[in-house]
């Protein structure tokens, strides 16, 4: 396991392999453990590494500074594969929109590439079979995306959009 320790308000890894750029500024991340969290998980995965991660919508587009100062080091050091949209109450017990967040650990190989997009439909009946269907059709065209395979004809279950276009639009998805 990693061990840390800590300096005023930055938790420093304690490797030798861990370069000074490495550490955590916890005052950078305001009152969000979920900001802290992501930040520890990219900084300790190992290159290469796929995670998918479950984050409030709201994660994706607030405008403030702690929530500006993730995703740009999301993008910095991750390459952002997929960002799937849930609706409000997906989630037994959760009345919030959430959403799934595909990375892969390291800093991208280009400046511009395409992400997979994803937002589902608003279910009639929460917890019903067909939203079970819906979401394998959403990730077997994510699985089609990153194969390089066209999802031409199945665009309502993910589309691409490229990273660019995402920064641009402050991570604001909207189906095509």
């Amino acid at each position: 396991t990693q061990k840390w320790g800590t300096s005023k308000n930055t938790i420093i890894p304690k490797s030798k392999k861990i370069k000074k750029s490495d550490e955590i500024d916890l005052t950078e991340y305001g009152n969000e453990s979920i900001h802290y969290f992501i930040s520890k998980l990219i900084i300790n995965c190992k290159k290469g590494t796929k995670i998918a991660l479950v984050v409030p919508q709201g994660f994706l587009f607030k405008s403030n500074r702690h929530y500006e100062k993730i995703r740009k080091e999301i993008i910095s050091r991750c390459t952002v594969q997929g960002i799937i949209q849930l609706p409000a109450n997906y989630f037994e017990n959760t009345s919030i929109a959430t959403a799934l967040l595909i990375l892969e650990i390291g800093t991208p190989k280009q400046d511009t590439y395409n992400i997979f997009m994803s937002v589902f439909p608003k279910p009639k009946k929460l917890f019903e079979h067909s939203n079970v269907e819906i979401l394998k059709k959403i990730i077997q065209n994510f699985h089609n995306v990153e194969k390089g395979i066209s999802i031409n004809g199945s665009e309502q279950y993910g589309f691409t959009v490229p990273i660019q276009e995402i920064i641009h639009n402050n991570w604001m998805v909207t189906n095509k």
